[in-house]
């Protein structure tokens, strides 16, 4: 799990970029899509990094725009 926060955090992987790079480290091991999509939900959750930037900037519009209407 730390590795998957790393990589989240510091590399803005997805599912698939975070299963490639734990399948080279640990070419033994299977690590499924669906498992890895749910414990970076989690981790983005967590640190508070689960809006992308098209949704943190349609925010800030809207706040911008409830502020000053014109």
């Amino acid at each position: 799990m730390d590795q998957i926060e790393f990589y989240v955090i510091h590399g803005r992987c997805d599912a698939l970029m975070v299963r490639n790079l734990l399948q080279s480290k640990y070419p033994d091991c299977v690590f499924l899509t669906q498992d890895l999509g749910n414990a970076i939900q989690k981790i983005k959750q967590k640190n508070g990094i689960s809006l992308g930037g098209a949704a943190s900037l349609l925010l800030k519009l809207l706040d911008l725009q409830a502020n000053n209407p014109a």
